[in-house]
């Protein structure tokens, strides 16, 4: 599994400051699994294709990738070719905007640490 998460959306203490902390830090365990990649995009990334919403890519070994889109109305299913492939242009384009693996977990363990300190 492979996440890509915005810095700005780590550090908005959503049901409060020890509440998100404890959040931030079960991402940075959930990130020791062999299976886990996050990548946190940096605050200084102000604009990039994420902001557009949410979206998940499926590959499966017997069946076509399927792409799910969360809009702020509607949750789609695709496996529309056109549509996954633009899907996996833009999760190419947030990873190259990430931090690596190694500093998003640093990054993400001192988001804990600021959320814990209020």
């Amino acid at each position: 599994m492979l996440c890509a998460h915005g810095e700005y959306a780590l550090r908005v203490p959503m049901g409060g400051r020890v509440g998100m902390a404890q959040q931030v830090h079960h991402l940075t365990q959930f990130a020791e699994r062999p299976n886990v990649t996050i990548n946190v995009i940096p605050a200084e990334v102000v604009a990039h294709p994420g902001l557009t919403g949410a979206f998940v890519i499926m590959s499966f070994d017997d069946a076509p990738t399927v792409a799910h889109i969360e809009a702020r109305t509607a949750r789609i299913f695709t496996d529309e070719p056109r549509a996954v492939a633009f899907l996996q242009q833009t999760a190419g384009k947030l990873l190259a905007l990430s931090l690596n693996p190694v500093e998003s977990i640093r990054l993400m363990t001192s988001i804990v640490e600021d959320l814990s300190r209020a």
